[in-house]
């Protein structure tokens, strides 16, 4: 058995229930963490004076032990084309609308956070957070709540489309995706589960959604280092966002053997 292995196996046991909870507002990120899983989230808005930034907010990555299962595929690539599609918001782990980044300084258009919290809840660790990149575009507000398990087995998100009534385009889609380290393999359940394993460890998890889920490709770039991997992708229709005012996605992340 690896060492991480028995070191997670030691934990669950034991029922290990310590917790790490941080903000940092100045470099724009909340980390929290349970067990043997940490949970990073980018709540800071772009900063358009930067050579290259990404327009992921609300994005998040999330490790177990010294393994990363949810990622934001990296910026450093050279070809100036990939780079503009590795900045994009599609190109991380958060929500997108119709396509469109959650930011676009040529519009004029940057992504503002508020309402940022982090602290216990029952049963675990919740960090919650709101953006409002694309209220110029079409009227809407994202909220964002994770929710850390106690002992780390299980991470749940939901993600909440809010209309304002300000003007704008008229929404389609709401497009939520899950960029997955290339250690992991994904494969599709019939009940629209996804089954993940990360390669080494001998606890898997299930990934599971109250939309509609399915798997693509996605790239991720470790320094120079191109590799190709999976990315879990959930579709929410929009079309009658404007009559009932706003819309849900919830998803989680379980390890197969937590309660």
């Amino acid at each position: 058995m690896m060492a991480i292995e028995m070191i997670e196996e030691t934990l669950a046991r034991t029922g290990q229930r310590g917790k790490l909870m941080q903000q940092a507002p100045n470099s724009g990120f909340v980390r929290f963490s349970s067990g043997r899983s940490t949970v990073i989230m980018d709540s800071g808005s772009p900063q358009t004076s930067a050579a290259v930034t990404g327009y992921g907010t609300l994005a998040f990555e999330f490790g177990v032990g010294q393994n990363l299962l949810v990622v934001n595929p990296g910026q450093t690539a050279t070809d100036p084309n990939l780079q503009r599609l590795l900045c994009s918001t599609k190109a991380h782990s958060t929500l997108s609308i119709d396509g469109q980044d959650s930011s676009n300084p040529s519009e004029n258009r940057l992504a503002k956070l508020s309402n940022v919290e982090i602290g216990p809840a029952e049963g675990g660790v919740l960090a919650v957070a709101t953006h409002d990149g694309y209220e110029p575009s079409h009227g809407i507000l994202h909220h964002r709540h994770l929710f850390l398990a106690t002992g780390g087995g299980n991470l749940r998100g939901t993600d909440i489309i809010e209309y304002t009534g300000a003007p704008g385009e008229i929404p389609r889609l709401a497009v939520v995706r899950f960029h997955l380290h290339p250690r992991v393999t994904a494969a599709m359940l019939r009940d629209q589960r996804v089954l993940l394993k990360i390669r080494g460890n001998r606890a898997g998890w299930v990934f599971r959604s109250n939309a509609a889920t399915t798997l693509d490709n996605s790239l991720f770039f470790d320094g120079p280092n191109r590799m190709n991997c999976q990315q879990i992708v959930v579709n929410l229709a929009l079309a009658k966002l404007r009559a009932v005012g706003s819309a849900t996605v919830k998803w989680a992340f379980t390890r197969s053997d937590a309660d």
